[in-house]
């Protein structure tokens, strides 16, 4: 579901949305990557307001436990892909 259908679900501003998932955001602590396992990593594409403002987000999962154990969102950067940015 996109910014403004989570807006009128939620019959609150699009800005008020935005704001709350920049806070939840602050608050997410990345879990420590253990060594000697599998990880599939994978990555989505979005934009905000207009489609030339490309915004990625790239994840890792753990295959055996299906968690994610990082992930980054920004521009597609080698920066954004760092897992220690």
């Amino acid at each position: 579901m996109g910014i403004r259908s989570t807006a009128r679900l939620l019959k609150i501003a699009i800005n008020t949305v935005l704001a709350r998932i920049k806070k939840i955001a602050q608050s997410i602590i990345q879990p420590v990557v253990p060594l000697n396992q599998t990880y599939e990593v994978d990555e989505l594409c979005t934009f905000v307001k207009h489609k030339e403002n490309k915004i990625w987000v790239v994840y890792a999962l753990c295959k055996e436990t299906g968690k994610v154990v990082s992930f980054n969102i920004g521009k597609r950067t080698n920066k954004t892909c760092n897992p220690n940015h």
